[in-house]
């Protein structure tokens, strides 16, 4: 009979516990995501949001399609690679607290696009700039408002030098002597006002970049390469008026792919643009003075700095 008592305590001890701990276990889903946003890039979405505050809120869970993302706590971005261009996605953000509890999703749709990076143009910085894709060492150097540009081809120095300033915050003016230094010493050229627009340096890949020769988009719409542009190189001589001249260029990009540039002295050229010229940075819009304007690899005059 003793025994029979025992086991009968026992069990109502046992059902007691395990009621107890019912109680106890965490069956709440943590807060949801909040302030999501969906930047549309060039084949990726950078997707962002703001965390719950629940102590015990352990990752967001994004999915897209039958795609699942995990992300950790600690994070409350993340960039999604390899969509596809034109494509609507719809993305589900779930939280999931330590217990495995995840919280009704928060949507957001973004559609990636042919879109090219945007960057921030920076006034002129002192230093030593390199120039890329020439045939012969050029050189500028930056210090204040004094400039000097050089140029060695076959013994020869080809020599600008004098002082630059900013007009109509973007145009650019350098006036200058143009002279030579070789075997024979020192030869006077002209003296030149130089004007271009626009001259700004930038950076890109951990490097800054000095931009002589940017194209303005004066159509088509923000964010996408197509669309028409226009530059301009403008010298005046005071001395040597067969040194004066104005050339203007124009780009035109089609969303097809093709590229028809020219320029006011009756000279032509055309290429074709993909999709990986963007990824690899082949075209930069620059957000500079309150215009945009474009770096086209090819065309664009750019040095790096030292």
């Amino acid at each position: 009979m003793r025994n029979y008592l025992g086991l009968f305590l026992l069990g109502i001890i046992l059902v007691a516990t395990s009621c107890s701990k019912d109680e106890d276990l965490d069956t709440i889903p943590p807060e949801q995501v909040t302030g999501i946003t969906a930047e549309a890039l060039n084949s990726a979405v950078l997707l962002k949001w703001i965390n719950p505050t629940d102590e015990d809120f352990s990752l967001t869970k994004i999915t897209y399609g039958e795609t699942t993302i995990e992300v950790s706590a600690e994070n409350n971005e993340k960039r999604i690679e390899n969509l596809i261009n034109g494509t609507e996605y719809t993305f589900e953000l779930y939280t999931v607290d330590k217990e495995g509890n995840i919280s009704e999703p928060i949507t957001v749709d973004a559609t990636p696009d042919k879109y090219v990076t945007i960057i921030q143009g920076n006034d002129i910085e002192n230093g030593t700039y390199d120039r890329l894709d020439a045939s012969f060492p050029i050189e500028v150097v930056f210090n204040n408002t004094n400039c000097i540009q050089t140029m060695e081809a076959g013994g020869t120095k080809y020599i600008w030098a004098g002082t630059w300033s900013y007009e109509n915050d973007t145009t650019y003016k350098f006036d200058c002597e143009y002279y030579t230094d070789d075997f024979r010493g020192i030869t006077h050229v002209a003296n030149l006002i130089k004007r271009k627009t626009p001259v700004f340096t930038y950076e890109y890949s951990d490097t800054t970049f000095f931009v002589e020769k940017a194209y303005l988009k004066i159509d088509g719409e923000d964010g996408l390469l197509q669309g028409t542009y226009k530059s301009y190189i403008k010298d005046i001589s005071e001395d040597v008026t067969s040194y004066s001249d104005t050339t203007y260029f124009y780009a035109n990009i089609s969303q097809e792919g093709t590229i028809e540039y020219s320029d006011s002295d009756g000279n032509s050229d055309s290429g074709v643009w993909t999709n990986q010229d963007l990824l690899n940075g082949n075209f930069l819009f620059i957000s500079y003075k309150e215009e945009t304007y474009l770096i086209i690899r090819e065309k664009s005059i750019l040095y790096n700095k030292q």
